[in-house]
């Protein structure tokens, strides 16, 4: 909550905010207030800030906004959404002509789950899975399989009685 809540231009990247981000999901469960505070803070900050015209002027519509952000960006992390508000501001999505809002929000974190999207995939480009490598397969044992089976499925078998010393 620090490093959203700090004053003057959010110096993270696109990476820096996703690895070292809180996700939104998990700051809700943990500290809902706060999160739900610092959240509809962001969301006000950039509304003030670009002074459009057609924009969110009360405070129900500020909370849908964010209860919006909540719902569909629910792998959002906090400090991604400082990014994108702090980038709206800049003009980093384009101009606003206007008019800011819930379907803008919605707009500029679209746009940044498509910018995002490139560096998940670098980040995890060399995880393999089960027999991506082939050095990693696991050898059958069929005897050993068929006796396994016939062991589990013997209906005579009576543990510690009949063990085969």
């Amino acid at each position: 909550m620090t490093t959203i809540s700090a004053t003057g231009l959010f110096k993270y990247t696109p990476e820096e905010a996703w690895e070292q981000g809180t996700n939104i999901k998990t700051a809700l469960r943990l500290m809902p207030e706060a999160t739900r505070g610092a959240v509809i803070s962001m969301i006000k900050s950039t509304v003030d800030f670009i002074d459009a015209k057609k924009t969110l002027t009360s405070f129900e519509d500020v909370a849908l906004c964010a209860e919006m952000i909540f719902e569909i960006f629910p792998v959002l992390k906090l400090e991604e959404l400082r990014l994108v508000c702090d980038r709206m501001k800049t003009g980093h999505y384009g101009k606003f002509y206007e008019r800011l809002k819930v379907q803008e929000f919605r707009d500029c974190l679209t746009k940044h789950e498509e910018e995002r999207a490139p560096i998940l995939e670098r980040m995890h480009q060399h995880v393999t899975r089960g027999t991506d490598n082939p050095t990693n397969v696991p050898e059958y044992d069929a005897e050993a399989a068929k006796l396994a089976w016939r062991m589990k499925n013997n209906p005579f078998l009576i543990p510690g009685k009949n063990d085969n010393d």
